[in-house]
């Protein structure tokens, strides 16, 4: 009798969890969704540029530019809200870019390979991928993602 108690419980136990952990679960994915849904509606932006004295990360997400000046995972970084016009001008030189093409972009210079410039990095992340474009020198960015680079650093350098 004991033996059969204790199986009943044990299975009534597993069984309330379980629906417990379904309804969590439930919830917890409409609202993910529902995150991601509008975090893919726009384009994250990340530059990073370095060289043995030099480092800046630069990340734009959904009107807010996050800048960081040190290379340690510790410090935090700086935010900068954007302006709805500042944002809809970047969207406007997003909007120009061929994504597909942006991973054969070319250099405009190579002043990186001997300690001239900095060695830069951006990646655009969408909905329906990441892009990144090769290496270039910092100050210097392929003409197909000027306008979008130079405006990130021109709004890093306000704060």
């Amino acid at each position: 009798m004991r033996l059969v108690t204790l199986l009943a419980s044990v299975i009534i136990t597993c069984t309330g969890c379980n629906c417990t952990k379904k309804n969590i679960a439930g919830s917890t994915e409409k609202e993910t969704e529902l995150t991601m849904k509008q975090e893919q509606q726009n384009p994250v932006f990340e530059y990073d540029a370095s060289s043995r004295g030099f480092y800046r990360k630069i990340v734009l997400d959904n009107k807010e530019l996050r800048v960081t000046s040190k290379r340690d995972d510790m410090s935090e970084p700086t935010v900068i809200k954007l302006s709805d016009q500042e944002w809809n001008a970047i969207l406007a030189d997003f909007k120009k870019v061929d994504l597909k093409a942006v991973p054969e972009l070319k250099a405009p210079t190579e002043k990186r390979f001997y300690d001239g410039a900095a060695m830069a990095n951006f990646t655009i992340q969408t909905k329906d991928g990441t892009y990144t474009a090769p290496t270039f020198d910092h100050g210097f960015p392929p003409a197909v993602i000027e306008k979008i680079v130079n405006k990130l650093n021109e709004l890093a350098d306000k704060k």
